[in-house]
């Protein structure tokens, strides 16, 4: 599993092959609207292009404020193999209950979650996007490509994502 602590290790995973565009875009907005002045300039309709990010990249720096953990409350992860599945966890407390506090993840049964969705909310991209809110100010999110859909059970997860959500709207 690849492992990114802030955006410009993003960026630098972009430029050497290990990182999708589709990805980098996708945190890029999420970047840019922790930015003093950028979120003011940036309209979430406008199309992330590679000049944007180089903007939002060059005016970060290694500093905590700019991690992820700091302005997320958790890092960005891609998965590579299925092995790499089990780390995504969710949250069941009779699950955990019934399997020594373990939680249970991705691969062993649907769930809901703060974040179930393709990429760029469009499967055509080749990705997908798990995300828990663990503390108040967020979680780990992970990307997961197309050839480890079916192992993830994306399908069945989103279809649990849309069936809790859909109970609690108007709440």
């Amino acid at each position: 599993m690849l492992q990114f602590k802030n955006f410009r290790e993003v960026y630098q995973g972009f430029k050497d092959g290990k990182v999708p565009f589709c990805v980098l875009q996708e945190s890029a907005m999420t970047q840019a609207s922790y930015l003093d002045g950028f979120a003011d300039t940036y309209d979430p309709n406008e199309e992330m292009t590679l000049q944007r990010i180089l903007e939002i990249r060059n005016s970060l720096s290694d500093s905590e404020e700019d991690s992820f953990v700091y302005n997320l409350g958790g890092e960005l992860f891609i998965c590579e193999t299925e092995e790499d599945l089990t780390q995504i966890e969710g949250c069941d407390f009779d699950w955990a209950k019934a399997h020594d506090d373990k939680w249970p993840n991705v691969t062993d049964k649907p769930m809901s979650w703060d974040c179930c969705d393709f990429v760029s909310k469009d499967r055509s991209s080749g990705w997908a996007v798990f995300l828990l809110c663990w503390n108040n100010a967020g979680g780990n999110v992970y990307y997961v490509p197309e050839r480890l859909w079916e192992a993830a059970r994306l399908e069945e997860h989103l279809i649990e994502h849309e069936r809790a959500w859909s109970t609690n709207k108007g709440d």
